[in-house]
């Protein structure tokens, strides 16, 4: 799998995340009801985010924890930095 396939699959299932959470019957209430979460503060400016955003958030926090990790092995195998 080449680099751009394995980011085109990626995107595709952040799609198909996001298609899923707009097919809710509350699809509206994603983007309209908001929650508390005090580690946004800091970098956004304020602790209440929509719910769409803290989901978006919690998704590139997983996908870019899965990627540091690759960087790791990458590094103990010896293997040249990912570009």
């Amino acid at each position: 799998m080449t680099l751009a396939e394995l980011v085109g699959a990626l995107d595709a299932q952040r799609q198909d995340a996001y298609a899923y959470l707009e097919s809710l019957p509350d699809a509206t209430d994603l983007t309209e009801r908001k929650l508390r979460v005090p580690l946004f503060k800091p970098f956004m400016g304020t602790d209440e985010v929509s719910l769409a955003m803290f989901v978006g958030a919690m998704l590139d926090f997983h996908w870019n924890d899965h990627a540091s990790q690759l960087a790791k092995i990458r590094r103990v195998a010896g293997l040249s930095q990912a570009t």
